[in-house]
């Protein structure tokens, strides 16, 4: 170990040529994290200021006369492992009538410490670090990171392994990533490959290729995301682009989104507000509120208590459900499809702009109301039992059929 700056700054340096991996362990400390591509050594850099509380001189200068030969004992090298550890500041300082730590009420740090590390890109750098604040400010080949109320600032990582409790970051672009947030405020400007977990956190990334993971209570904002799985509960996502596949369990969750292409649900008390979507199917839906602007297809296996409104349906719509609403505001005239309802205690609102539509409607207790003149529809009654059927006078070739079977259903056409 070669000697550096004495006084408030200290610094070391060692042989990284057969180091793989760099172990740091701190508490409330600062690091700042610099790789230098073709670098042989590992640098260290350990400095201390002073904080506005009152020490004397003489504990003062007994601190500072120790803190060479304390930061000459917190890195450590064994052939391809380098470890670094605030414990021997920390050791010395708690003997110390002034406090070393950020965490009190009645007392305050007589001195902040941060360490600069400057490494090779490719190491394996292994972090735990609580009440202190970490900047990467050059790309790393991998970042493992556990940190305990503090900042992150990065910017690029191709791997990045991440649990954060009660703090902030903000990163860069990330390759592969698997990150647990815990009441966190977590920005990136873009990630391929992503695994996150988050609890009461708000996470803003503005570009995701593939993501999966679970949340609770937390908010979610994406520009585009092309893949999700997750478990989502009591919280909300908002995609400002596209979110093309995904794959949901959701529960007291709202989910909006412009455009989608192939989606596969299952939720309780959830609302949606979805754009333009080609192939959306619920295995079930409980208490949920869909408002879906352009629908290619849309199939609903069961479900309850719900209220559906589209905008325009352009293909199939199948429905089994129970007690719920369902407004479809317009068929669109260059589509084609079939709407199959079933079910109990349904309302059901038709706007078909006047297209080729054919009507085959069964229910007992269940009701037409029609405003198209120009349908030609048969009704017959038998008990409590009502059909109509009919439409156009040729029912062999139509845009859109129409079948319904259940009890007490309500249908209108307009």
């Amino acid at each position: 170990m070669r000697e550096g700056e004495r006084g408030q700054k200290r610094g070391f340096a060692i042989s990284a040529k057969e180091l793989s991996l760099l172990r740091v362990k701190v508490n409330t400390f600062d690091l700042i994290l610099q790789a230098e591509k073709g670098s042989g050594e590992l640098r260290l850099l350990t400095e201390a200021f002073p904080t506005d509380k009152k020490v004397s001189d003489v504990e003062t200068q007994a601190f500072l006369g120790a803190f060479p030969e304390l930061c000459g004992q917190m890195l450590r090298s064994n052939g391809a492992e380098a470890r670094l550890s605030s414990a021997p500041l920390q050791e010395y300082v708690s003997t110390k009538n002034y406090l070393f730590g950020a965490v009190s009420i009645s007392k305050k740090p007589a001195f902040r410490f941060r360490i600069t590390i400057s490494g090779p890109p490719d190491l394996l750098y292994d972090i735990n670090q609580s009440y202190g604040d970490l900047a990467v400010q050059s790309d790393l080949r991998e970042l493992r990171l556990y940190q305990f109320s503090g900042e992150l600032q990065a910017q690029n990582l191709a791997l990045a392994e991440l649990e954060l409790k009660y703090g902030e970051a903000q990163l860069g672009s990330i390759a592969q990533a698997r990150i647990e947030l815990f009441e966190v405020n977590f920005q990136a400007r873009q990630i391929d490959q992503l695994h996150l977990n988050a609890k009461y956190t708000k996470v803003l990334v503005q570009q995701v290729q593939d993501m999966q993971g679970e949340g609770f209570e937390s908010d979610y904002r994406f520009q585009s995301l092309g893949q999700l799985e997750g478990d989502y509960k009591y919280g909300r996502m908002e995609v400002s682009g596209a979110l093309n596949r995904a794959r949901l369990s959701l529960f007291e969750f709202e989910l909006s989104c412009t455009s989608a292409r192939q989606w596969e649900i299952e939720s309780k008390y959830s609302s949606f507000a979805l754009g333009q979507i080609d192939e959306l199917h619920f295995s079930s839906s409980f208490e949920d509120a869909l408002v879906l602007k352009k629908v290619g297809r849309l199939r609903m296996d069961d479900a309850r208590y719900g209220r559906i409104e589209m905008g325009e349906l352009s293909g199939n719509f199948r429905l089994q459900a129970f007690e719920c609403e369902v407004d479809v505001q317009s068929l669109a005239a260059s589509g084609k499809g079939t709407i199959d309802l079933e079910g109990k205690y349904l309302e059901l609102k038709l706007n078909s702009n006047e297209v080729d539509l054919a009507v085959d409607f069964a229910s007992d207790y269940g009701t037409v109301k029609s405003k198209r003149s120009d349908l030609l529809l048969r009704r017959t009654n038998k008990g409590p039992w009502t059909a109509v059927q009919g439409g156009k006078q040729d029912e062999t070739d139509v845009a859109y059929r129409l079948k319904v079977r259940g009890f007490e259903v309500e249908l209108e056409l307009y």
